[in-house]
């Protein structure tokens, strides 16, 4: 069951207003069209937060991003997680690698795109020791 994400959010759209200012890709271009459309198909798999009427219905997939370095895995994480926060998700949990100077860079970039009134952030640095 899928659903049809709001992607005119403020969250959202600041985040591919950044990603255009940075040059990651031109706001008229297929790749950025893409980009966003891929994201609402992302997300609208994820249970409606607006629309559940108390019956979160059990899904049967885990999702997880694979990819090569620089292959936009961080990038992806990040604008989902922006469209979730528009569209109503309270809570997002983002887990990250076991590589520290990896995890830490993920860290920063999700600190510096997720933020505004309504996020907190919290970072467990323990959490990336070897066991």
């Amino acid at each position: 069951m899928t659903w049809d994400p709001d992607r005119n959010g403020y969250y959202f759209n600041r985040f591919i207003d950044n990603c255009v200012n940075s040059n990651h890709f031109k706001r008229d271009s297929e790749e950025c069209s893409n980009f966003i459309d891929e994201s609402v198909a992302l997300l609208s798999t994820c249970i409606n937060p607006k629309h559940y009427d108390n019956q979160i219905k059990k899904f049967d997939s885990t999702g997880i991003a694979i990819g090569y370095i620089q292959s936009g895995k961080t990038s992806s994480m990040e604008a989902v997680s922006n469209l979730a926060r528009d569209n109503g998700f309270k809570l997002i949990i983002v887990m990250s690698g076991t590589v520290g100077n990896l995890t830490v860079q993920t860290q920063e970039r999700l600190f510096n795109t997720m933020r505004g009134i309504g996020w907190k952030r919290i970072y467990i640095p323990e959490a990336r020791k070897s066991f």
